[in-house]
């Protein structure tokens, strides 16, 4: 009968991240570092974090559809909390459950690349049943194997978008300097 054609697989599942470098925001992060320095995870006084705060919310809109009342405008609601990493060691990047989105925005890194590890928490199910067994995929240039989580190169002035359920871990890079980073819970208000 000979050799079985390759079978095809496509992913079921899909897990939005937007990776973005705003350029217009580029020239606040020495201001956004001192107001980290100056007022600790409060940064509500600060002048430069609204600008942030309106991309955010803009990026939100765009990657965000209201399927049940189309053209409907989100009024999102977005909490910004500074993090910096002491002593050169991985900041957690908790889950945010009640947050439709969450944002990470890399303010200081200390001149050199960081990487953020975000994990996905659904595993497959027969990983968790059999765990010696995986399923069996054609590697190629269209098909993805599933990972637990994947590293992604950071430096300052990126932005990350990503499912507010992700959680992950940011690991600067180490040398002298501050590392501190932005995280933001963008939570869609309920609408009875």
């Amino acid at each position: 009968m000979g050799d079985p054609q390759p079978i095809h697989v496509e992913p079921l599942f899909a897990t939005p991240l937007v990776i973005d470098w705003p350029a217009e925001l580029a020239a606040r992060l020495p201001s956004l570092a001192m107001a980290i320095g100056r007022r600790g995870s409060s940064l509500a006084s600060s002048v430069d974090v609204p600008p942030l705060v309106t991309y955010v919310r803009s990026l939100a809109s765009r990657m965000t559809e209201d399927v049940a009342r189309a053209g409907r405008s989100i009024d999102w609601r977005i909490s910004v909390t500074s993090r910096t990493a002491e002593d050169r060691h991985a900041v957690p990047i908790d889950p945010i459950y009640d947050a439709f989105w969450q944002a990470l925005y890399i303010v200081e890194d200390g001149g050199a690349d960081g990487r953020m590890i975000l994990a996905d928490p659904r595993l497959p199910s027969p990983m968790m049943e059999m765990p010696d067994l995986r399923l069996r995929m054609q590697r190629g240039r269209d098909v993805s194997l599933y990972a637990p989580d994947i590293a992604i190169p950071v430096t300052a002035g990126t932005l990350l978008m990503m499912p507010g359920w992700m959680q992950g871990r940011w690991h600067p890079p180490s040398g002298p300097g501050q590392r501190s980073l932005l995280t933001m819970a963008i939570v869609a208000p309920l609408v009875g």
